[in-house]
C-alpha cells in the first residue's frame, strides 16, 4: 500500500479516463451529426488555448465557456442553446463519473494521504467544492496558480517537497496519461498507474 496517493482530475476523476476531446466530441455530434473529428479537434484545440475562467466558476460554467468557444470556431452559426446543450449533457456524464469517485476517495482518505495535481484553469478549488470534493485531498496542485504544467515533473517535484519523509517509490501517481502522469511521475522516482476505466480506480480500495 503506497504511503501517499496523488490523483490527477481531469480525465481520471470526472471521465475515468475518457479524454475530454472525445466526450465533448460525442456531445457536438449530439447537436451536430455532421460534424467531422479534424473540423471539432482544431475548435478544441483553440478554446483550450482561449479560455479565461474566473475563480469562482464551477465545472458546469467552465464547460458552458468552453462550448461556447468552440461553437465560434466550428462555425460562427451556431446558437448558442445548442452550445449550451452540450455543456450540459457533458456536465450530466461527467457528474455522474465524479459522483463514483467521491466515494472512491472518502474511503481512501482514511487510511492514505491524498494530494491532486491538476493542470487546470485557475478555479479548481470551486469545481472540487461545488462536487463535494474539497475535503478529500490534503493538498491541490494546480497548474494555473503555480506556473507549472505537466509533463514537467517539476510539478511533482513540489509533491515530494511536501511530503519529505515519504519515499518516491511509497509514493502512487495516478492519472490517464502516459505522457502527463506516468512519465514524469515515474522519472522522479515514483509509482504510476494508468486510469482507462472506473475499475482501474476502484482497484485501489
Amino acid at each position: 500500500m503506497p504511503q501517499l496517493i496523488v490523483f490527477d482530475f481531469g480525465g481520471t476523476l470526472d471521465t475515468h479516463g475518457r479524454h475530454w476531446s472525445h466526450l465533448l466530441y460525442e456531445g457536438w455530434k449530439r447537436q451536430l451529426p455532421q460534424l467531422t473529428w479534424d473540423v471539432f479537434r482544431e475548435a478544441y484545440v483553440q478554446a483550450e488555448r482561449t479560455l479565461q475562467t474566473q475563480p469562482d466558476w464551477d465545472f458546469l460554467r467552465t464547460l458552458q465557456e468552453k462550448c461556447l468557444l468552440e461553437a465560434r470556431f466550428i462555425d460562427t452559426g451556431i446558437s448558442r442553446n445548442k452550445a449550451l446543450r452540450v455543456a450540459q449533457w457533458c456536465y450530466r456524464e461527467a457528474e455522474l463519473c465524479i459522483s463514483l469517485s467521491r466515494y472512491l476517495l472518502e474511503r481512501l482518505r482514511r487510511r492514505t494521504p491524498l494530494v491532486l495535481v491538476s493542470n487546470f484553469y485557475g478555479n479548481l478549488s470551486a469545481v472540487l467544492s461545488a462536487f463535494g470534493l474539497d475535503g478529500c485531498f490534503e493538498h491541490v496542485i494546480e497548474s494555473a496558480r503555480v506556473g507549472i504544467r505537466k509533463p514537467d515533473p517539476a510539478i511533482y517535484a513540489k509533491v515530494l517537497k511536501l511530503y519529505p519523509r515519504i519515499p518516491p517509490e511509497d509514493i502512487l501517481v495516478v492519472g490517464d496519461s502516459e505522457k502527463n502522469d506516468m512519465l514524469p511521475a515515474v522519472s522522479l522516482g515514483m509509482n504510476a498507474r494508468l486510469v482507462r476505466n472506473f475499475d482501474d480506480l476502484l482497484a485501489l480500495i
